[in-house]
């Protein structure tokens, strides 16, 4: 493991699960695929030897079902037959160990997935935990294939040999554990395992035999205080006592000696952090411990994914390996990660993998499979896939003769770019975001540069800064001073026009050989900004937000059940020129607005495209008729150098649905005091903060276990200021218990300080008399906000919720009767006044979910505020004593408005309610629809539909939204006209109370003409044999 770029495991094992194969196969047409690619990498006379053996020429070993779950493919016990379920993929022993081949389980992909020359596949039941969980990766990898129903194609690369490069490490695999990590550390949970990192690096150590000695000294400190030191120039390297694969059984001692000597000393100069969990590093620290202390070439680069293209990456690791030089490979997920090599390909552009693993899962596979272009991984922490922070390091050589030169300079990307040209000739730098990627530390000095928009032109560099020094892990933004000046740049000083030119400015810094180097172009940042000058002179340039241009418009195939297995696929669009790199928190928004985290995903996007992610839920942790959205949560590094916040939300509404097998869950509920806008209130002196544990199984509960913990957020960090727990027993199915947390034991809060409580609950293995933590079973990060009194206790079953369409604020009130028994969300609350027994909320309102909870006999929307772009209202959970809605100024038609109705409290057994759905002082900003039959609806759930005035009305209908008459103009001043009725038909104009007021009949020719002049200005229903229509009188 690797820390921050903690693993690249999706490196071309394009696998995949999925519940839609668009044209799945069969195990017969995969066996035919299989037979056909032995036929072609075999000879004659061995195919002859693999058919006359006792041993099949194919043996299926491994076939999951494309439905198969989360982590686990050990679903056999013996060779698997042939399935009634799509299978995600068939892998095929050949003979005894002379290799496998996978074949992929949709005509989508490409048949041949992956292939090994020698060895065999480990079937699935015998899989070790890291395998396993590796090709989960790999299906949720594919999945996203698939999902797109298109057939894949390869990324073009120039530099692929029609021959191929065999695999340059040969036949050497090894591994973490012993004998490698021999002299590894021993920590509180075992003997440390050698570390990924390590691993890949030493096989290609061995594979260039080098050094026979290396020279210096190297100490580091771990984080828990193991001190580590070596003087490389005391030891000789036994390669003789390398042995390509060793035998962890029976070593002998000198090559225990010298496997172990190599894994440790390259673990100190990466300055490893050991676990028997898992060791972890940079990837910056080995990249110059090679050189420093192993005499390896002063040109070694670290790249990173993130300024390149998928086809210029997939240039520069094949024209590595064109070379013979092996390449160091590396990534990140959210949860876990690896390191390994890159060391071969064949023609047909599949790459050969080494995993360090002791040549468990080593072949070859398509790399491209991992590319932004095709690759949207996702699916909880179990299949967030390894494409963050992809980077290799290339030009691993030996030095020796020690005259090898440094690279002409490190690698700095430009996250940001903002200039400025407000005197219309001299370009000033305003601000930039710079990120040093390839080294621990680098010194150099920046300057702008300036190129003609001309295909070819020179470009021209401003006065370089001071020298400055730059270290990695850090954001450089210069807008806070954290870099020199740099100066500005006066066109006319350097010859250039100002009159119909354009520019492209952009940063540059110097290289160790004196040349200029330009910063690189992070993919999703801004590099570069286009100045152009008109006719007359004047500049322009764009200045663009760096806020994710993502959207999240689909939610395919959900199929989400309560507290149990669950799953979806998110069709996320890329609006951008750029291909993009995100993780999210995924959460579902029930219609409260509570948000409940439900999974981690992660994709890279093609530019303008849109990527379908599937998310695999082990257990929904929401019971089943919860409705609502979903809402991912990310961050972004903004202008200033810091993450800023953001989040997509999708429109599609989702409903729970009951579990198809029997439940095992728990769940939390706060039963604290909420503020307003929904924070626990605390106040000192407190005693108790409540909340309650319920076993929602049909079983009862050995054990389940709940954390707390108080955070204080400062500084941009999270500081843990308390915490506790508890350990409960025999909790009865569905039976409730409730928990108390004690503030009075927490240290004083902070005026002006924020502070959250998080509340987790877990389940609880037993082994032998040991617990230990199980699966999460739910949790609670509530805001906490310091008051002089407890409000009153909320009604937290009663609610309404209401969605808006559009993302600018907008003011809403609501008339309640006591604004403390109320919480609201999605709303962002300024003032509140008091009038006449009546209190008003005033605050603004975002595009999304607003949820007003409590119980409230009056909901109104001041209809004083403009066009309020309601879409949907949901009264099922509204407080039984709600009377009276205004929902004025909305855009409630449709579906949406049958649906509102008949959710409204029915109130047919007592005092009819009012529902004000149209504003006829403002015709112009109505835009509820609400039909003659939906009226009825309302009706019937003892309630009258009414204008803001309280008059009721019959219907109001859209003018848009039948083509087959029509009236016009509208409004109307002296004379209506209306056409496409049938001949002699009736038509009669009613006012809202459903007077009528005229009656006339439709002529032969079809267009009838009648005279309003005489009526007063407002609304007015005409009613005609082919539907109703609004009719708005303006004189």
């Amino acid at each position: 493991m690797i820390q921050r770029f903690s693993l690249f495991l999706v490196l071309g094992l394009a696998l995949c699960v999925s519940t839609l194969w668009a044209k799945p196969r069969t195990e017969q047409q995969a066996r035919l695929i299989a037979e056909q690619y032995t036929t072609q990498h075999f000879s004659r006379s061995d195919l002859a030897a693999l058919r006359s053996a006792t041993t099949p020429l194919l043996t299926l070993v491994s076939a999951p079902a494309a439905d198969a779950g989360e982590g686990s493919v050990r679903h056999q016990t013996t060779a698997p037959v042939v399935q009634t379920l799509a299978s995600a993929y068939y892998v095929y022993n050949i003979g005894s160990k002379r290799g496998y081949v996978m074949i992929s389980g949709d005509d989508l992909l490409p048949e041949v997935i992956a292939y090994a020359d020698e060895g065999a596949f480990i079937p699935d039941e015998k899989q070790p935990e890291h395998i396993a969980s590796f090709l989960a990766q790999v299906r949720a990898a594919l999945h996203a294939l698939v999902e797109r129903g298109k057939p894949v194609v390869k990324p073009r690369t120039s530099q692929l040999r029609p021959d191929g490069v065999a695999p340059l490490l040969g036949d050497i695999q090894w591994g973490q554990g012993y004998p490698f990590n021999a002299l590894c550390p021993s920590k509180e949970d075992g003997r440390a395992v050698v570390g990924c990192v390590a691993t890949a690096l030493s096989q290609i150590l061995r594979y260039h035999q080098w050094p026979n000695q290396g020279e210096g000294i190297c100490s580091y400190t771990e984080k828990d205080g193991t001190t580590h030191r070596v003087d490389f120039s005391q030891y000789v390297y036994d390669w003789a006592h390398m042995p390509a694969q060793p035998d962890p059984n029976f070593p002998t001692q000198d090559v225990i000696s010298a496997l172990s000597t190599l894994c440790y000393h390259v673990g100190v100069i990466s300055q490893m952090q050991y676990s028997a969990q898992g060791s972890g590093t940079f990837s910056q620290y080995p990249k110059e411990g090679l050189q420093k202390y192993l005499k390896y070439k002063k040109g070694i680069r670290l790249l990173s994914r993130m300024n390149y293209t998928i086809e210029d990456w997939m240039d520069i690791i094949a024209t590595e390996l064109n070379e013979g030089r092996p390449i160091y490979y590396a990534g990140a997920s959210s949860t876990v990660g690896h390191a390994f090599v890159c060391d071969g390909y064949k023609q047909d552009g599949y790459f050969h993998i080494n995993l360090g693993w002791d040549g468990m899962a080593d072949g070859y596979f398509l790399l491209y499979a991992i590319n932004p272009d095709m690759l949207g991984t996702g699916g909880g922490t179990s299949y967030d896939g390894f494409n963050n922070y992809q980077e290799i390091m290339v030009g691993i050589e030996p030095d020796r003769d020690g005259s090898s030169k440094p690279a002409g300079g490190e690698s700095i990307s430009a996250h940001y770019l903002e200039v400025s040209c407000e005197d219309n000739a001299t370009i000033k730098l305003q601000n930039v975001v710079l990120e040093l990627t390839s080294a621990l530390r680098y010194k150099t000095k920046f300057c702008l540069s300036i190129t003609p928009s001309e295909e070819g032109a020179q470009t021209y560099y401003g006065a370089l800064s001071d020298e400055q020094e730059l270290a990695n892990f850090n954001y450089y933004v210069y807008v806070l001073k954290q870099l020199h000046n740099i100066s500005s740049v006066n066109l006319p000083d350097l010859g250039l026009p100002t009159r119909s030119a354009s520019y492209v400015v952009s940063l540059a810094y110097e290289g160790n050989d004196g040349k200029m180097i330009p910063v690189q172009h992070y993919n999703g940042g801004i590099s570069e900004v286009l100045v152009t000058f008109d006719a007359e002179g004047k500049a322009s340039y764009e200045l663009r937000n760096l806020e994710p241009q993502l959207a999240l418009t689909d939610v395919l195939d959900p199929d989400l059940r309560g507290y149990s297995k669950s799953s979806l696929t998110l069709g996320i669009d890329n609006l951008s020129k750029e291909e993009y790199y995100s993780t999210w928190t995924c959460y579902f928004e029930d219609m409260k607005g509570d948000l409940t985290p439900i999974g981690s995903l992660s994709a890279l996007m093609s530019a303008q495209k849109q990527q379908q992610v599937p998310l695999k839920i082990s257990k929904l942790p929401l019971p089943a008729g919860t409705k609502g959205n979903i809402i991912l949560k990310g961050t972004y590094l903004d202008e200033a150098g810091f993450d800023s916040d953001y989040s997509l939300r999708s429109s599609q509404r989702l409903e729970v649905l009951p579990s198809q097998r029997s439940i095992s869950a728990a769940t939390l509920k706060c039963l604290a005091r909420r503020s307003l806008r929904g924070a626990i209130e605390y106040t000192p002196g407190m005693t108790s903060m409540d909340f309650e544990i319920t076993n929602q199984g049909d079983q009862t509960r050995s054990y389940v276990v709940l954390d707390w913990a108080l955070l204080q957020l400062a500084n941009g960090g999270t500081y843990l200021r308390s915490k506790g727990q508890n350990l409960f027993k025999d909790l009865e199915a569905h039976g409730s218990v409730q928990y108390s947390i004690d503030p009075s034991l927490w240290e004083s809060m902070i005026e002006g300080k924020k502070y959250s409580l998080l509340v987790r609950l877990s389940d609880v293995v037993e082994d032998d008399g040991q617990f230990y933590y199980g699966e999460r079973e739910s949790q609670l990060i509530l805001p906490i906000v310091t008051v002089d009194q407890l409000s009153p206790a909320i009604d937290e079953e009663h609610y309404v919720s209401l969605e808006k369409e559009f993302e600018n604020p907008y003011i809403l009130s609501a008339q309640i009767a006591a604004p403390g028994m109320i919480r609201i969300y999605g709303w962002q609350p300024s003032s509140i006044s008091h009038e006449g027994g009546v209190y008003k909320i005033y605050g603004a309102v975002d595009k999304g979910r607003t949820a007003i909870i409590g119980a409230f006999t009056s909901l109104v929307f001041d209809d004083e505020m403009e066009a309020k772009e309601i879409v949907e209202a949901d009264f099922s959970h509204a407080s039984p004593d709600l009377e009276h809605v205004s929902l004025c100024r909305s855009k409630i038609r449709g579906q949406a408005m049958t649906e509102m109705l008949q959710s409204l409290p029915d109130r047919s057994a007592t005092t009819r309610g009012t529902i004000a759905l149209i504003d006829t002082s403002r015709p112009d900003l109505e835009g509820n629809v609400c039909t003659a039959e939906q009226v009825k609806i309302a009706a019937r759930r003892g309630w009258t539909v009414t204008d803001q005035s309280g008059n009721a009305y019959l219907a109001v209908d859209d003018p848009t939204s039948q083509d087959d008459w029509m009236l016009y103009p509208i409004p109307v001043r002296d004379q209506l006209t209306v056409v496409g009725l049938p001949t002699a038909s009736p038509v009669t104009l009613y006012t809202l109370q459903g007077e009528r007021l005229l009656q006339a009949v439709t002529p032969v020719s079809g267009q009838l003409q009648i005279s309003l002049a005489h009526l007063p200005s407002g609304t007015y229903i005409l009613t005609t044999v082919l539907g109703s229509r609004r009719v708005v009188v303006a004189h």
